[in-house]
């Protein structure tokens, strides 16, 4: 499990967590589902502000501090995913 915490200090902010695409920039029957699991103890915000595939989940911040654990289905290799982010967010990760 690990807690992602926000802070976002503008009206519209995205962040992104994303399986590394294969050398064909695709997902295919090799790729690792590592954006597959579960979501818990929102603060500042819910459920609703994610959307989530097994190897892509996105979540909208909310202007203000936010958080909220991830519960990986899998066990996830180091470089096995990417983050993206727009806005002027900062993205704190804790194990």
């Amino acid at each position: 499990m690990a807690n992602y915490t926000f802070h976002n200090p503008s009206s519209s902010a995205y962040f992104v967590l994303e399986t590394v695409r294969n050398t064909n920039k695709v997902y295919d029957s090799t790729s690792g589902k590592y954006a597959s699991g579960s979501f818990s103890n929102f603060v500042g915000s819910n459920s609703d502000h994610i959307v989530q595939s097994d190897y892509v989940w996105a979540y909208v911040a909310p202007p203000g501090t936010s958080s909220f654990d991830f519960s990986s289905a899998v066990t996830v290799p180091g470089g096995g995913t990417t983050t993206r982010k727009t806005g002027e967010i900062t993205v704190i990760i804790t194990p």
